[in-house]
């Protein structure tokens, strides 16, 4: 199944509230498919879900294929 198919299926919480982030997430997911480069990226205050939406992202997106990952976490100290 196509990933948007799979990551509204786990009903995990990605799709609540986060319809616009997904839709711009699987666009760019797309065109990686077809053999674009990307880099996406995530930021915000502490607290407001960003790893909630991203790792089950991520973990479906992974079952479509290889692809390189780099996670960069910011210290406020």
């Amino acid at each position: 199944r196509p990933a948007a198919t799979r990551l509204r299926a786990r009903r995990s919480g990605v799709v609540v509230g986060h319809a616009v982030e997904l839709a711009a997430l699987l666009a760019q997911w797309q065109q990686v498919r077809e053999g674009a480069g990307r880099l996406v990226g995530t930021s915000g205050e502490a607290g407001i879900g960003k790893s909630t939406f991203v790792e089950p992202a991520l973990a479906s997106l992974d079952e479509e294929g290889p692809m390189v990952v780099a996670r960069v976490r910011c210290s406020e100290r």
